[in-house]
């Protein structure tokens, strides 16, 4: 189910994309490339919050990256005009999960970059197996 990314908080959008990504146990690629949507039905971590016409637009669009300018633009109004706070840490976000696909144990090299976003824009990070609450 997508998230309403413009309505949640940085604290849920970070623990709802962290669930996400721990749920589906590896990354989201095609190839040696990070998609938002692949062939086996698993989403990168921003994929995860977008509804499913929302992730094929994305890829249609080619929007590859949300650091390009066309990531920009096509993100705006999804974090809404105001939410460049939102839209930085998405691109942590994603960078955590594109970063950590590159190489072997996934999952590890991925918590280890989330305890840093988390740092990064003041968020509680758990975890896997303690719940927060918030």
């Amino acid at each position: 189910m997508p998230l309403n990314i413009k309505k949640s908080s940085l604290q849920r959008i970070f623990e709802y994309g962290l669930k996400a990504i721990r749920k589906q146990g590896k990354a989201a690629v095609h190839g040696n490339s990070c998609v938002y949507e692949a062939a086996d039905g698993t989403c990168c971590i921003v994929g995860h919050m977008l509804a499913g016409e929302t992730r094929a637009a994305a890829m249609a669009q080619d929007i590859g990256s949300l650091r390009s300018a066309n990531g920009k633009a096509f993100f705006e109004p999804i974090v809404g005009k105001s939410g460049k706070k939102k839209y930085e840490m998405l691109k942590a976000m994603q960078y955590a999960h594109d970063s950590a696909s590159s190489g072997p144990d996934f999952l590890i090299r991925f918590e280890v970059s989330m305890q840093r976003v988390a740092e990064e824009f003041g968020l509680k990070y758990a975890p896997p197996g303690v719940t927060l609450r918030t």
